[in-house]
């Protein structure tokens, strides 16, 4: 197997120069919202035209890109691109609050456990070529409890099933997907607190109280979507269709192109067109950037940071008159877990007598929250450990400090080639079943824009992106 040593790798600078209960409403904005408008013409991109007043702006994101299926979707760039172009049934404000979305309403029982959701009535599916006519559909109930089956099914990841296992009968229906594996044996075919009284109406029923609940509709694992786009292909969306502000047009190089729909029930203002340039270096990114191809980058890496950000967590000099850094209040966060399948226990008792100095080289970085204190352990028995594999550039950097420390105690901390959790692994930046948490690192939020660019809007949690215009006297743009 492959191995990629961490230590002496640091990466190079990248900046050159139930039961029935009383229902209480307690939220309703009918009316408030309208949507008012005809169903959006089919978008078609004409580079060689332009169109007077047509607005496109041009995102960097320094992770890949590469799916818009909202279960599929791992970091944070991803889950930012499916939040502009999907809904969920609830939303987030500006201050993080829940708000509906496709919803209209939502009442819950007395005792908590039961949700009643009410559609809007005047959604509409984008265009699209999974439908029959080529024109999106309206939204009902009924595709709500599709997307939770999807959930459930042993096809797609795990993420949305831990998150909604509190629904009742939701972890028999996704265990019998995942152990049984004859689908003719199966016996399960719906989710037992999933009601769809009629097509505007969707009830959840869960077996525990969930304050966070509503919270989770809002996240992108829980974006709405119709059935008609991934009934014929079992794997991830290859035609994202949702209901979002946003619609996909295609993939270009390494830039993901996306169109405003015309028709978006919230009356904001929004450009016409968003490129979201990812899968490339952090060097080249940057260098779009500074010519001006690129408007922003969107939570820009610790090694960025390094170089655009001074210790008091501002704009460093060099850069203060053409750019501008905005720290949103932005819960970001990265884990790091250790695998007691590995039986090195040494290895943890060492990361847990460290500490947060030990780790990180400056508060420009956030902190860390180490969850046991532990004696400090001078040197390690063991030559080498291995941690598993990971691309997100904020775990390797963390991953990267640790190898830093660990080689100065006659240890290597080796980066596994592998994503998978074995014995061989003692550390993993994703949790994983009898994973034990070690640190949480609150890492800090930096969107890097032109002086001239405004609309950006990140809130709470890094995938929380909303876009609107504009971009002012900004020459070509």
């Amino acid at each position: 197997m492959k191995n990629i040593y961490l230590t002496g790798l640091c990466l190079a600078a990248v900046l050159a120069g139930c039961g029935k209960s009383t229902e209480t409403i307690v939220v309703d904005d009918s009316g408030l919202l309208p949507g008012t408008g005809s169903k959006q013409e089919a978008f078609e991109i004409r580079d060689s035209e332009p169109v007077d007043d047509f607005q496109q702006i041009t995102l960097g994101e320094v992770e890949a890109i590469t799916s818009l299926d909202p279960l599929f979707a791992q970091s944070n760039s991803e889950l930012r691109a499916v939040n502009l172009v999907y809904d969920g049934l609830i939303g987030l404000d500006e201050n993080g609050y829940v708000i509906p979305a496709l919803a209209t309403s939502w009442s819950v029982s007395r005792d908590s456990l039961r949700y009643t959701i009410r559609l809007r009535n005047d959604i509409f599916y984008h265009n699209s070529t999974v439908f029959t006519s080529g024109l999106g559909r309206k939204v009902r109930a009924a595709d709500i409890e599709q997307c939770f089956l999807r959930m459930g099914s042993v096809l797609v990841p795990d993420y949305a099933a831990d998150m909604f296992s509190m629904i009742k009968g939701f972890e028999a229906f996704h265990s019998e997907q995942t152990f049984v594996k004859d689908p003719a044996k199966r016996v399960l075919k719906s989710i037992e607190g999933l009601e769809t009284p009629n097509d505007s109406t969707i009830v959840f029923n869960l077996i525990k109280k969930d304050p966070g609940f509503l919270a989770k509709l809002a996240h992108p694992r829980a974006s709405i979507y119709p059935n008609e786009s991934f009934s014929r292909s079992p794997g991830p969306l290859s035609r994202p269709v949702g209901t979002g502000p946003f619609y996909y047009v295609r993939q270009q190089d390494n830039a993901l192109i996306l169109a405003s729909n015309n028709d978006y029930y919230r009356k904001i203002v929004i450009p016409d067109r968003v490129d979201i340039v990812s899968g490339v270096s952090e060097s080249e990114l940057f260098q779009r950037f500074a010519r001006d191809e690129i408007q922003a980058l969107i939570e820009i890496s610790p090694k960025t940071i390094e170089t655009s950000v001074d210790e008091n967590g501002e704009l460093s000099l060099s850069y203060i008159s053409s750019f501008k850094l905005s720290k949103p209040d932005v819960k970001n966060t990265f884990q790091l877990y250790f695998n007691n399948g590995s039986k090195q226990s040494q290895v943890k008792n060492y990361i847990l007598g460290l500490t947060e100095s030990d780790i990180l080289p400056d508060a420009r970085f956030g902190n860390i929250h180490i969850t046991a204190n532990s004696s400090s352990i001078d040197s390690l028995a063991v030559s080498s450990f291995q941690a598993a594999h990971t691309k997100n550039p904020f775990e390797l950097f963390l991953l990267d400090q640790m190898a830093k420390k660990i080689s100065a105690n006659n240890s290597e901390l080796i980066l596994n080639s592998s994503y998978a959790i074995t014995q061989e692994i003692a550390l993993a930046t994703s949790s994983f079943e009898g994973a034990e948490l070690l640190l949480e690192w609150n890492a800090p939020f930096y969107i890097l824009s032109d002086q001239n660019f405004s609309g950006i809007s990140v809130t709470k949690y890094p995938w929380n992106i909303s876009i609107t215009s504009s971009l002012q006297n900004n020459g070509d743009n």
